[in-house]
């Protein structure tokens, strides 16, 4: 747990700083160009993926615990399919590179389709090898060969922009091979010696269970493609699709990115949620079921409110500064992304899933998703053409807003146990903060920072006043960190 939150504060530190290189660097059409080749490529992890990664996660355990040569064996099978998959897809990518460019409305499918074929190929590799390391518990050697090839990108990018004409060709190629150069690591690092057993060794008479790994893998795999709809990915193809101004693709990507790696911030403490959730409805029952959800609802509602409503308002002088004035016209889209953000955790949007799943509901969410994906895409077929980029940001807001209220109503039994006098107080506070802060002006730095220190100072006051905690919130948090109660307990009750 330690090197996956190392992880994902290395990698939101170091995407940060890339993101910044590149978007300073490149114009913003050439932005724009690289934000839709980028997400063409990751998308084709989601179709490419057959969920082969969520198979390993689920079984790889039990074909360790019979035999330590069993992982490698469905790895190695694994790792052959998806080289497969790939280059057919590659291959289509190729033969079909004049459509893909004429619906996109990107020369780039067609001029450089053969790079496109190695991106897509390197970059579904070394995901697959990344989720092996993950599955096997290597947490700490996959962080430090990602971190190190992000890392290497940077240096490797600078550098060739400051020697050559900085251009989208070479920085897909310089990203290329930063995936190629981690998927080598991955296979000839820890993995090395396990798959060369797989082959000098004599294999173990017993068979892998393919049968039961490839149907678990599929249903995931359904259901990965099933809420494709609801990525900013998709709102991306449909710009292009749709032939909207190529920079506000830019823009629209780079509001998405910013959201994102804040997301994995914020959200980074429920990666263990599921199993959590599980293991307290095994030994408690629905009554400790009930005061887990109470409790975690309590703590996601501020840990993603406040951040949040806080790049609400501090997006123009933070854009202003970081990426300069020409991007500006990105401030709306982070604006009313980051007040979505407000609302989806007014709805238990971090916690929804863990405790749907617990209680079996899993296929209804599945339902709700595929129907709220298909809504996706038809509101921004309406709304892309009137308003842009605009229109992207808020076809998917209202989508994803009708999903999590929904998933919200399957688990409403849980809902009603939550003192909606607490939720008034985190959003009061909040909201007014945000409010009285945004009459705060002046040039960016002076901006950014005289919004933020108040917005800080209004919100201590605030709970100072208001005192939303009560005792039981301070039973879990002080055992982890004892100095937290002296303070704590200043804004109880």
């Amino acid at each position: 747990m330690v090197w996956g939150q190392v992880w994902r504060v290395g990698e939101v530190a170091l995407s940060l700083l890339f993101t910044v290189l590149v978007v300073r660097s490149l114009d913003q059409t050439s932005f724009g160009v690289y934000s839709t080749i980028t997400t063409f490529v990751l998308v084709t992890i989601y179709v490419l993926g057959l969920g082969f990664s969520d198979g390993m996660v689920r079984f790889i355990p039990i074909l360790r615990a019979h035999d330590q040569t069993e992982p490698f064996r469905l790895f190695r099978l694994f790792l052959v399919i998806r080289l497969a998959v790939c280059l057919v897809a590659g291959l289509l990518v190729w033969l079909g590179r004049g459509w893909l460019a004429a619906t996109f409305n990107q020369p780039f499918f067609e001029s450089d389709s053969l790079l496109l074929v190695v991106m897509i190929v390197f970059y579904n590799l070394n995901d697959f090898a990344g989720n092996f390391y993950s599955s096997m518990l290597w947490v700490k050697s996959i962080v430090i060969i990602r971190l190190l090839g992000q890392l290497f990108t940077i240096i490797l990018v600078t550098a060739g922009f400051y020697f050559f004409q900085p251009s989208v060709q070479l920085l897909l190629a310089v990203s290329t091979l930063s995936n190629l150069l981690m998927a080598l690591a991955s296979l000839l690092g820890k993995a090395r010696a396990g798959l060369a057993n797989t082959f000098s060794k004599v294999e173990p008479a017993r068979k892998l269970p393919l049968k039961e790994i490839f149907n678990y893998s599929r249903d995931l795999w359904v259901i990965n493609l099933a809420t494709l709809g609801l990525l900013g990915q998709m709102d991306i193809f449909l710009m292009a699709i749709l032939n909207t101004d190529i920079q506000g693709i830019g823009f629209y990507s780079l509001a998405t990115l910013l959201i994102g790696r804040l997301l994995v911030l914020l959200q980074a403490w429920s990666t263990s949620l599921g199993s959590i959730v599980s293991t307290v409805y095994l030994e408690k029952g629905r009554a400790g079921l009930e005061r887990y959800f109470t409790f975690y609802y309590r703590l996601s509602l501020p840990a993603q409110m406040i951040p949040m409503g806080g790049l609400a308002l501090l997006a123009g002088p933070f854009v202003g500064l970081i990426f300069g004035g020409r991007y500006l016209a990105a401030v709306s889209l982070l604006t009313v992304m980051a007040w979505l953000q407000v609302l989806y955790a007014l709805l238990g949007n971090t916690i929804s899933n863990a405790f749907l799943n617990t209680l079996g509901r899993q296929r209804s969410a599945l339902v709700l998703r595929c129907s709220c994906g298909l809504l996706n895409l038809g509101l921004d077929l309406i709304f892309i053409p009137m308003w842009g980029p605009l229109g992207a940001a808020f076809g998917t807001g209202i989508s994803l807003a009708l999903l999590h209220s929904l998933e919200a109503w399957l688990v409403r039994e849980l809902f009603l146990k939550i003192e909606w006098r607490y939720v008034l107080k985190i959003a009061g506070a909040v909201v007014s903060g945000v409010w009285l802060a945004g009459f705060i002006g002046g040039p960016f730095l002076l901006s950014f920072l005289g919004r933020g220190l108040f917005y800080t100072a209004w919100l201590l006051v605030f709970f100072l006043l208001t005192k939303p905690l009560t005792n039981p919130d301070l039973q879990l948090l002080p055992n982890l960190r004892p100095r937290l109660d002296r303070v704590l307990r200043r804004f109880v009750r």
